[in-house]
C-alpha cells in the first residue's frame, strides 16, 4: 500500500518491497501488493501466493510515459525465468540483478514465472548438520507441543522454553551415503498435498523420518520445531562420534551441580547473577565463547552448591595458550586460590583445574559467590565454570536393563548374569531390544558399534541362531561389561484344543448315574412301609425278635440273581459308597431307579419285625430287572 518514501543516498527512495530511482521503479519483494507513486504517475498492483506459486501477477493500472519497471532476480531462483507482458514472453537480460521492462502501458499484465526447487543448506563447520529452503522460504518440521507452555529464566525479565530432549533432531540416512542423498535432494524431499490451511508442505524419502513433514517455518506457531538436522548413514562413524560427544557432555551435567559454558553477557550469564567491575568483555576462541578482564577489572557468579555433600569443587577450564597469565580467584569473598596459567595438560589445549571450597560454604546454604579478580594483567579467559560432588565418575557398568520386542529371555535379566537366550517364533525375522545402563550417559556398544541405546536397536536374525554381543561402559566410559544373548528360533508349541481329547466311552468308563447298577444285597434294603407286607393272620403277633425268625428262604431266592448281575455293570459304579446318605424313598438323590437298595441295607437289619423282609426281597428282584433294562438300553443307545 502506499506510504511516504524515504529518501536515500545517490538518490534512492524506498518503499515497502520496493525501490525507486530516477525513472524505474524496482521490485524487490514477490507477495500481494500495491504501489502508487506520483512521481512516477504509476499504480502496479501485485498478486501474489509464493512459495505454494512460483509465478506472480502485475497489473499497471498507470503509468506514466517514460516509466520503467524492473524486476528484481533473486538468488534462489532455480533455473530459467519466464517473463511475458499480455502473454508474449520477453527476451530479456538481467541487468545488475533485474529485467527491466520498457514501454509499459496502463492495463498491461505482467507474469513473472520464478522457478523453485528444494535446497540443502549446510553448517560452515559441519557439512551433515543441515537445513532446508524451497525458494525464498525456510522449512522447517513441526516437532509437537509437548510442554510447550513450560519455561525457565535466563536473565532479567528473559524466560526461554525448555528443551524437549526426546525431540527428534537426527535423520539417518538409508539405501546411500550423505553426501548422495544430499545430492538428489529433489527425490528426497518432495513436495505433498498442501496443508488444509494452504501451507506447502515436503516429505522425506530414504530415511528413517517419513514422519517428518516440512513447511515454510514462519507459519508455524504453537509448535515445538526443527529447522537444523543432522543427517548420518546408520551406525557411520560420524553417528558415533555424535553420539559419544552427547553421552560426554551429559556425563558432565551428571556430576555437575551447577554450570556455564557460555558466555554471552546476556541471559545464560545474568541467570548466575554476572555483576562486573572494570574492564572485562566476552569473546570467542577456537569453537568455545570466555570471558577475561584486564586493568584490575573483575566479575562474579552466583552458583549452586550441595550442601549436603562430602565435598564441593568447583572447576574452572582454561586455555593453556594463556600461559603465563595469573590472577585470582575469590569465594564468598575470600581468597581461594592465585591461578598462574600454564602448559602441563599440553601445548595449546583446553584443560581444567578443580579447587575444593567445601571449607567456604557457610552451614546450610546452597550458593556461593564465585569472584575472579585481576592483578594488574588479564584475569582468564575462563572457558567453562562448574560445581561438583566427586572428583571420579561412576565405575558401575553393568545394564540396568535388558528388554526384547518378542521372544522369551531366559534367564529372566539381572545385571550380573551375562549370558541369556532369547527363543522367538521360527518365523520371526528381526527383534528389538531396549538396553539401559546404571548412568543415563553410559555407553553401549552392539559388537564394535556405539549406538544411541535410548532408543529401540533393531536387528536382524540371519539363520536358526543369531548371537548378540553388548558392552556396556559406566559413566567412566571406561570399565565395561560384556552382556551375550543368544537368539534361537523355535517351533511354537500350540496350546491342546479342549476337543482334541475324546469323551470316555460308555462301554467302558463305569456310569456314574446311580440308577444303573444293583444292590447284590436285596436283605439291606429294607422297606420303610410296614403296610407292604400283608398279614394273613391277623391275630398272629410277629415275634419282635428279629434273631428267632426263619431268614432261609427270603435270603436264599434274592443272593442268587445279584450273584451273576455284576458282571454286566463296570465294577467301578459308585453304588455303595461309604457314608452316602439314603433318599427315603430307599435311593439317592430320589431317583426311583433300585439303586438306594444298599443304601438301605442298615434299615432292613435293624427292622422291628420279620414280616416286612419277604416284601423287600421282591422289591430288590424288580429293581435289578429294571437295572438290567437299563442298561441294555443305554448299550444300545450307544
Amino acid at each position: 500500500s502506499p506510504c511516504s518514501p524515504i529518501q536515500r543516498d545517490g538518490g534512492w527512495r524506498s518503499r515497502p518491497g520496493v525501490q525507486i530511482k530516477g525513472n524505474t521503479l524496482y521490485v524487490n519483494m514477490f507477495y500481494g501488493s500495491s504501489i502508487e507513486d506520483q512521481g512516477l504517475g504509476v499504480k502496479l498492483v501485485q498478486d501474489a501466493n509464493m512459495p505454494n506459486e512460483d509465478t506472480v501477477t502485475f497489473t499497471v493500472e498507470e503509468i506514466a510515459a517514460g516509466t520503467d519497471i524492473a524486476l528484481r532476480q533473486p538468488g534462489w531462483m532455480a533455473g530459467e525465468p519466464v517473463i511475458t507482458v499480455n502473454g508474449t514472453r520477453q527476451n530479456l537480460t538481467a541487468e545488475n540483478g533485474f529485467f527491466v521492462l520498457t514501454g509499459l502501458q496502463a492495463g498491461d499484465v505482467i507474469q513473472y514465472t520464478m522457478p523453485m526447487e528444494v535446497e540443502v543448506v549446510e553448517a560452515p563447520d559441519n557439512a551433515s548438520f543441515v537445513a532446508f529452503k524451497y525458494g525464498p522460504v525456510v522449512l522447517a518440521a513441526e516437532l509437537g507441543d509437548k510442554d510447550i507452555e513450560a519455561s525457565q529464566a535466563n536473565g532479567i525479565l528473559v524466560r526461554v522454553g525448555t528443551e524437549d530432549t526426546e525431540a527428534k533432531d537426527t535423520i539417518t540416512i538409508q539405501n546411500m551415503s550423505v553426501d548422495e542423498w544430499k545430492a538428489n535432494i529433489a527425490e528426497n524431499l518432495v513436495r505433498v498435498q498442501d496443508s488444509e490451511d494452504g501451507n506447502i508442505q515436503f516429505a522425506l524419502k530414504n530415511t528413517d523420518s517419513e514422519e517428518l513433514i516440512f513447511s515454510p517455518y514462519y507459519k508455524i506457531h504453537d509448535q515445538r520445531y526443527g529447522i537444523y538436522m543432522n543427517l548420518e548413514e546408520p551406525d557411520s562413524q560420524a553417528s558415533q562420534d555424535r553420539i559419544l560427544a552427547e553421552k560426554e557432555e551429559l556425563r558432565d551435567q551428571e556430576i555437575s551441580v551447577d554450570y556455564l559454558d557460555s558466555f554471552d553477557n546476556n541471559n545464560s550469564e545474568f541467570a548466575k547473577n554476572l555483576q562486573t567491575g572494570g574492564d572485562t568483555s566476552v569473546g570467542s576462541f577456537n569453537g568455545r565463547t570466555f570471558r577475561h578482564a584486564n586493568a584490575r577489572g573483575w566479575w562474579s557468579y552466583d552458583l549452586a552448591v550441595d550442601p549436603e555433600a562430602e565435598h564441593n569443587y568447583l572447576g574452572c577450564t582454561w586455555y593453556s595458550g594463556d600461559l603465563g597469565r595469573s590472577f585470582e580467584i575469590y569465594v564468598n569473598d575470600q581468597l581461594l586460590k592465585t591461578v598462574q596459567i600454564n602448559n602441563a595438560a599440553g601445548t595449546n589445549v583446553f584443560y581444567e583445574d578443580l579447587y575444593d571450597i567445601t571449607d567456604f560454604i557457610p552451614e546450610g546454604a546452597d550458593t556461593v559467590t564465585v569472584k575472579f579478580q585481576s592483578t594488574g594483567g588479564y584475569a582468564g579467559g575462563l572457558f567453562g565454570i562448574r560445581v561438583i560432588t566427586s572428583t571420579e565418575y561412576d565405575h558401575d557398568a553393568r545394564l540396568s536393563g535388558l528388554e526384547f520386542s518378542a521372544g522369551t529371555l531366559e534367564p529372566a535379566f539381572d545385571p550380573d548374569t551375562a549370558e541369556y537366550t532369547l527363543t522367538v517364533d521360527k518365523d520371526t525375522e528381526s527383534v528389538s531390544f531396549l538396553a539401559s545402563t546404571m548412568k543415563e550417559s553410559g555407553l553401549v556398544y552392539i559388537g564394535d558399534i556405539l549406538f544411541d541405546n535410548s532408543n529401540e536397536r533393531l536387528v536382524v536374525l540371519d539363520g536358526d541362531e543369531t548371537e548378540i554381543v553388548l558392552t556396556s561402559y559406566a559413566q567412566d566410559h571406561e570399565t565395561a561389561e560384556t552382556y551375550t544373548v543368544t537368539v534361537v528360533k523355535a517351533e511354537t508349541t500350540p496350546d491342546p484344543e479342549p476337543t482334541e481329547t475324546p469323551d470316555p466311552d460308555p462301554t467302558v468308563t463305569p456310569d456314574p448315574e446311580p440308577t444303573e447298577t444293583p444292590d447284590p444285597e436285596p436283605t439291606e434294603t429294607p422297606d420303610p412301609e410296614p403296610t407292604e407286607t400283608p398279614d394273613p393272620e391277623p391275630t398272629e403277633t410277629p415275634d419282635p425278635d428279629p434273631t428267632q425268625e426263619p431268614t432261609g428262604t427270603p435270603t436264599q431266592e434274592p443272593t442268587e440273581t445279584p450273584t451273576q448281575e455284576p458282571t454286566k455293570e463296570p465294577s467301578g459304579a459308585p453304588s455303595g459308597k461309604p457314608g452316602d446318605k439314603p433318599d427315603p424313598s430307599g435311593t439317592p438323590g430320589g431317583s426311583g431307579s433300585g439303586q438306594g437298595t444298599s443304601q438301605g441295607g442298615s434299615s432292613a437289619q435293624t427292622g422291628d419285625s420279620t414280616d416286612i423282609m419277604l416284601p423287600c426281597v421282591t422289591a430288590a428282584a424288580a429293581a435289578l430287572i429294571l437295572s438290567a433294562a437299563v442298561v441294555i438300553r443305554r448299550r444300545k443307545d450307544f
